[in-house]
Parts: structure tokens; C-alpha cells; sequence
């Protein structure tokens, strides 16, 4: 029975809808009317799961595997994600991983040897939390933790629930849908109830191919579950889940007709319409990137029990992202699978809520098995609304007509080989391009390598002689000093998480000494840095401290409070935003020529905890403190250790007020004591520190000693207690200092008197 209820049409976006029947697709771009917000980070914890789980895992597979509790032999990809209300009205996402494990040297899931799922829970503000889930038949599920899936004890390999897909139930439970091998050593598909415990195989009424027990994807409809078997042709199952049994009723028999269009998210109703709505994704192969797989959006219409695709979406753009760069395989350059930095595998696994009221749609995505995020959109209601309004008013054929749904289907694929094609193409003249010039620069930049003058040391290339950066790595001893006390006391805090795991901002990274020191003392460390010289400079490090290469990203633009293009003065570094106005940055005749390098707020980079943010951006230190006031409130960034001029505050129009109400914001809602680092020498001098009235001399404040790495008093350091009078007596004696921003007293030892 058609229970549609009148969709009324968006009067902006309706008049650029139109069918194109011939071809059988809809003639606009989806991207060209959605807007992207990544959200979280919410790759699994490993470390914390194989500290505190390996008696467990090593029950579930019914062996002892000595390897269980070696990180590299364990991968991941968050599956399943929902927005849950508790019994007390708090927000909750649950998240479902698919973790495996595996002794071979790939990120496939058909490789692995033994697979479990892992849920975490996240509150309101994106941080992970304990919570104890009491099931309807009175067992508790601990999270984080393992789901009590009951796997054969057959030793065979790819055993354990995979292929794993979620959705909320007619009594609102979340229901796992997955792959598992049974004791008979056949692949079957089982259902689990996360919230009564329960674990069911479901028995198909049909004969199908081997591969169909794959990639199924799931929606409710009338209180019954359905699955999307295929969709070229679409073909329908509808199952009971309680009497476990599944049958085919779309109208279409099952053929072998080969498709790129695959497994996807849950299809979720739109609104209370006969309409459903869900990602797919496609896997194609082009040129050097021997594997493609991108997001589509995917409307399905139920009208009277007839189902027919109305929309199959290009490939949503994500690699935009910029966050994603990191996880690209442009570091991999060995591979048969390099693609010149083409993401291959950006996935959407699980719709975890939309807001209707915001048109806000939030889902999981996976990339590359390694890495997975929260990310949000919006606009896609009102283009679904669109498209229910064009065919209830115009192009009631599709309804009809079930091959032009084979059609759009068809078109979405050829989208997603030239979108393959055209960004590897591009990826690969960017890469040759960039490949050669980097060679040219590399021999006339690099002049020599030293061992770092640090505790603990590594090896730093230069742009300059192997005296000057000694003494400029000496003359910030105390910073070093000081972030290395207070790492090494937050790895203690955090000693259950495994190499490489907490994560330390670098904002103006140089010659990277300040990101090769985090990454001596465990951190996985992100260098933003805008002057190519030094990308050259940091590069040359990496392949000399090979054990690094995997613990630092550099990031190749700057770092500001919104998108823009920075205009960059190579000779001297000074920069500035195309925004500012006209005259805003001090004439410089000698310089011939600009480069023009992208900026991001880091609010679109940091999406968990970080342990240390260190911002060196020749001025623009308020507008990047201003595009990191996010991840400061959600997340918590530990220390700040930044240097202020704010004498040039104004080259990137920047108010002295702007800057100290920028400053006590930042100091507030960090919850950080703020100290000053005075010099001996005339751009920050102890001398005129010492005799101000708002600052404090604190004895007490511990460093590492850069010799011999022992604690003792850091010299020279001095609490804030106000904003104000320091930074309007650093701009009349054009002063550049540095201060350290700590959220954590008791780590400093500190004692003012």
C-alpha cells in the first residue's frame, strides 16, 4: 500500500532536477549541493584491546596464539555505528569494529586468520567511555570490550564474524548482520542482537551462487527485514529473522550480470515515506590504481511492495578531506597498488544518525583498513526531497520501468572509473612533477646532517651548516626540555598505548626538530609547514631516521581559523592570507614571485587527544590557536608551547585586543596555566621579565636536561597572571617570546613564589 505523504519541493534546488531518460540518470552533481564535516577519529584503541582482552580472544578462537598480543599482526575497520539515548537521556554513539588478526602483510580482510568484534562507546563530545550495557536477558556487555559472538572452534582460516552490517530493529535493538563459517565449515549468514544477547542463523529458501552470503545490505520495511542482494539487477530478499529463514521476492531472477556497485550502509526510511536511503560503494580498477572503491548515494523506492532504484549518485568526493592526505598510499611507493597518493579504499560502512531538522546525515567510513572517522553532510535531504517531487510530478515512469534503475546503476559505475581515472591522472603529473623538482632542490638545500644536541637524540638534515643548527637547536633547550618532562610523564599516564599512538601537533615545523624529538619519545607527530625548502629539509630526516617514517606526517600548507590560500614570500617566510586587506603585510621589493599554499584550520585535523601542540607560524599564531579552539573544548590538547610576536599580529590583521581576548579564551577553556620562557638575550629578556608586576618566578618547573637526560629546575620561567600587560609590553619593545601553556599542574612539579 503506497503510504507516501506529500513531499513538497525545495523551490531552490527542483528546477535543476531533470531525468534524463535515454541515458537513465538525473542531470546534476550531487557533490555540487552537499557540505562535508569530518567529526572523529574513531579508529579502534588496538592497544587497550589486546591489553586488556587476550585471555579473552584467545577463548573466543579456543587457542593460544603467542602473536595475539603484537600490535602489527592486528587490523581494523569501524563497521557498525549508531546514536543511542540512555535510560537517563544522555547521547551515546556505539561503535562496532571489525578487528582481525593475521600474520600476513596486507590490510584485506580475506587474509586474516581470526576475526572479533569490538565495541566502544563515545559520549556527546566524541570521547571515548566506559559504559556497561545490560541486555534483556540480564547479561551485562562491558564496553569497551568484546561482543560474545559464539564462533565454531574449527581451526580454519577467516573464522570469526566479518562482512558485518547494522540496524535498529522495529523494538529499536541493534541487530549485526554478518558472514561466519560454522562448524561444517561453511560460510553462512548469522544475525546478532546486541541489546537481548541473541545469535541466529539465517537459512536461505533459494539456491544462490556461492558469492552471495557477501555484502548484503539491510532495511526495514513494514517491520520486516529486508536485504539489497544485487544491484544490477536489484534483487531483493525479505527475511525473518526470528524463524531464521530469507527468501527472494523481487521480481527479477538472479543472473550472473557482473557489477561494481556493492556493499554499502544500511538503507534507512526517509522521513515516513515509501522511500529509503543508504550508501553504496563501487570497486573498480584503473590505470596504476589497481583498486578504486568510493561512496554513492542510493535512493530505493518500495511503492506497493515494487522496488525500484530512483537514484544511484556519482562518487561522493571525499578525498578533499584533508585529513585524508595522511592516509593516502603516496608513502608507499613500492606497491603494485601505489596509484601517485590515491586513496584506493574510502568506504561508507554505517549510517549512524540523521537529523532531520538540519538536514544532517552522519556515517562511518573506513579507509584503507587502517583508519576510520565519523564524518557528517548536509544536503542530502534536500535532494532526495527533490528527487521524490520530480518523480511523483514528472517521471512516474521510473517507477514503472525497472531497467532504467539497471541504467543508473550502469551510469554511477562509468562515474567511478573516470573519477579513478581523472585523479590518478592528476595525482600522477603532480607527482612527477613535484618528484623532480624536489630532486633539483633537495641537492642545492640539503648542506649537512647532524646528531641532535637532545635527550634522547636522532638525526636532523639542514638547509644550512652543521654549527648554526646545533646552536639553534641549543638555544631553545629549555622548550625542549620542558616538552620532553612533560611527555615522558604523559606516556607514563598512558603507558598501556603502543608506539606511535599519542598524538603531537608541530604548527611551523622548519627543519622538523621539534616533530623528530616527539617522535623519539612516542609520539605520532603532524608537521603543517608551508616553505617547500623545508618539506625538502624534513624529508631528508625522515629517510635518514627510517624508524620515524611511520610516526610522522607532514602536512604541506599552514594552518589557520578558516580555508584560504596563503601567498608565500620564499625568501624570508613571512606570509600572508589572500583574505587580508591590501597592504597588510610590510613591502618587500626583492621578492619576485609568490607561491600560493592552501590552509586549514586544525579543528579539521585533531579529532582525538593530543598530547602537545607546538605553534612557530611567524605571526600567525592567534588565527591558528583560533582554528584549533575546537579540538582544545572536545578533545583536549594537554600543553601548548607557543611562540607570540604581537608586533605582527597586524600583518594578518589581528588587533592587539583580538589577539589577548584570543588568548584568554584559549587559557580558559584549556583550563591551562600559562608561564613565559625568558631568554638572556634581547628578544625576550629576563632582565625586563623579571621586574613586571603580572608575572611570577617559578622555581620549580621540571626539564629534561638535554646532556645526560635527568630532571632538574627549568631557568628563566615565569606565571602569567594575566594576559594583558605582557603582550602590550611585548609590542612596544617588539619582544618574541615563548610560552608553555600546561593543563596539568601536578606533571610540572610547579611551585610559584
Amino acid at each position: 500500500m503506497h503510504t507516501q505523504s506529500s513531499i513538497k519541493s525545495p523551490l531552490n534546488v527542483n528546477s535543476k532536477f531533470e531525468f534524463l531518460i535515454g541515458q537513465g540518470y538525473w542531470n546534476f552533481s550531487l557533490n555540487s549541493f552537499l557540505h562535508l564535516d569530518l567529526q572523529v577519529d574513531i579508529t579502534p584503541d588496538m592497544n587497550y584491546l589486546i591489553r586488556n582482552h587476550k585471555e579473552y580472544l584467545e577463548k573466543l578462537s579456543n587457542q593460544q596464539i603467542p602473536t595475539y598480543d603484537q600490535t602489527e599482526n592486528w587490523k581494523s575497520k569501524t563497521s557498525v555505528g549508531i546514536q543511542i539515548q540512555t535510560l537517563t537521556n544522555k547521547t551515546l554513539f556505539l561503535f562496532i569494529s571489525q578487528v582481525w588478526y593475521t600474520t600476513h602483510f596486507c590490510n584485506q580482510i580475506c587474509d586474516s586468520d581470526r576475526n572479533f568484534l569490538y565495541i566502544e562507546a563515545f559520549n556527546s563530545n566524541y570521547r571515548r567511555i566506559s559504559y556497561d550495557l545490560n541486555t534483556k536477558n540480564g547479561k551485562i556487555i562491558q564496553i569497551p570490550g568484546l561482543l560474545p559472538i559464539q564462533q565454531s572452534t574449527i581451526n580454519t582460516c577467516c573464522s570469526g564474524p566479518r562482512n558485518v552490517r547494522g540496524i535498529m530493529n522495529e523494538n529499536n535493538e541493534l541487530l549485526l548482520i554478518f558472514n561466519m563459517i560454522d562448524s561444517d565449515k561453511q560460510e553462512k549468514v548469522w544475525s546478532y542482537n546486541v541489546f537481548t544477547d541473541e545469535q541466529t542463523s539465517l537459512l536461505m529458501q533459494h539456491n544462490f551462487s556461492e558469492n552471495t552470503n557477501d555484502h548484503w545490505i539491510p532495511f526495514i520495511k513494514n517491520d520486516k527485514f529486508h536485504f539489497i542482494y544485487s544491484f544490477k539487477p536489484l534483487n531483493v530478499l525479505r527475511c525473518s529473522i526470528d524463524h531464521s529463514g530469507c527468501k527472494l521476492i523481487s521480481e527479477t531472477q538472479v543472473v550472473n550480470n557482473f557489477s561494481c556497485l556493492a556493499d554499502g550502509t544500511q538503507f534507512i526510511r526517509y522521513r515516513n515515506s515509501d522511500y529509503f536511503v543508504g550508501f553504496a560503494y563501487t570497486k573498480v580498477s584503473c590505470d596504476e590504481c589497481q583498486y578504486f572503491y568510493r561512496p554513492h548515494v542510493v535512493v530505493l523506492s518500495t511503492i506497493s511492495e515494487r522496488f525500484r532504484l530512483v537514484y544511484v549518485s556519482e562518487p561522493m568526493v571525499l578525498d578533499d578531506i584533508p585529513m585524508f592526505d595522511s592516509f593516502s598510499i603516496l608513502n608507499d611507493k613500492n606497491t603494485s597498488n601505489f596509484g601517485y597518493g590515491t586513496i584506493s579504499k574510502l568506504v561508507s560502512e554505517s549510517i549512524t544518525n540523521w537529523e532531520w531538522s538540519n538536514d544532517k546525515l552522519s556515517f562511518t567510513i573506513s579507509i584503507n583498513n587502517q583508519k576510520s572517522f565519523l564524518v557528517s553532510v548536509v544536503g542530502i535531504s534536500e535532494i532526495v526531497q527533490s528527487i521524490i517531487f520530480a518523480i511523483e510530478n514528472k517521471y512516474s515512469n521510473i517507477l514503472l520501468d525497472r531497467n532504467l534503475g539497471i541504467k543508473m546503476v550502469s551510469y554511477s559505475e562509468k562515474t567511478a572509473f573516470d573519477y579513478c581515472k581523472s585523479l590518478t591522472e592528476k595525482n600522477k603529473v603532480k607527482f612527477k612533477k613535484d618528484f623532480i623538482e624536489e630532486q633539483n632542490m633537495k641537492k642545492n638545500i640539503i648542506k649537512d646532517i647532524i646528531d641532535s644536541p637532545t635527550y634522547p637524540k636522532f638525526r636532523v638534515a639542514s638547509n644550512t651548516d652543521a654549527a648554526t643548527l646545533k646552536s639553534y637547536i641549543q638555544n631553545d633547550e629549555v622548550n625542549f626540555g620542558i616538552i620532553g618532562r612533560y611527555l615522558t610523564a604523559y606516556e607514563s599516564d598512558n603507558r598501556h598505548l603502543g608506539q606511535g599512538t599519542s598524538m603531537m601537533i608541530d604548527a611551523g615545523g622548519n627543519h622538523g626538530t621539534y616533530a623528530l624529538y616527539g617522535a623519539a619519545l612516542n609520539q605520532s607527530v603532524h608537521i603543517f609547514e608551508v616553505l617547500p625548502k623545508y618539506w625538502i629539509v624534513i624529508e631528508e630526516s625522515l629517510r635518514i631516521n627510517a624508524h620515524f617514517q611511520k610516526m610522522i606526517y607532514l602536512h604541506k600548507f599552514g594552518v589557520s581559523d578558516q580555508y584560504g590560500v596563503w601567498s608565500v614570500l620564499p625568501g624570508d617566510g613571512l606570509t600572508r592570507l589572500d583574505f587580508m586587506k591590501s597592504g597588510g603585510l610590510p613591502a618587500n621589493p626583492s621578492q619576485n614571485s609568490l607561491l600560493k599554499i592552501a590552509s586549514h584550520p586544525l579543528d579539521s585535523f585533531i579529532f582525538q587527544k593530543v598530547s602537545v601542540m607546538k605553534i612557530d607560524v611567524e605571526g600567525f599564531e592567534i588565527r591558528a590557536l583560533k582554528g584549533a579552539s575546537r579540538a582544545i573544548r572536545l578533545f583536549g590538547i594537554g600543553a601548548i608551547l607557543i611562540e607570540i610576536a604581537s608586533n605582527r599580529w597586524a600583518w594578518n590583521n589581528i588587533t592587539i585586543n583580538e589577539g589577548i581576548s584570543v588568548l584568554e579564551q584559549v587559557t580558559s577553556i584549556g583550563n591551562y596555566t600559562s608561564y613565559i620562557i625568558a631568554r638572556k638575550d634581547t628578544s625576550c629578556p629576563e632582565s625586563k621579565i623579571s621586574t613586571l608586576s603580572n608575572v611570577k618566578e617559578v622555581k620549580n618547573l621540571l626539564l629534561i636536561n638535554m646532556q645526560n637526560g635527568t630532571l632538574e629546575n627549568a631557568p628563566q620561567i615565569y606565571r602569567l597572571m594575566n594576559w594583558e600587560p605582557i603582550i602590550t609590553e611585548m609590542k612596544t619593545y617588539d619582544w618574541s617570546c615563548n610560552f608553555w601553556l600546561e593543563s596539568d599542574s601536578k606533571r610540572g612539579m610547579l611551585k610559584v613564589i
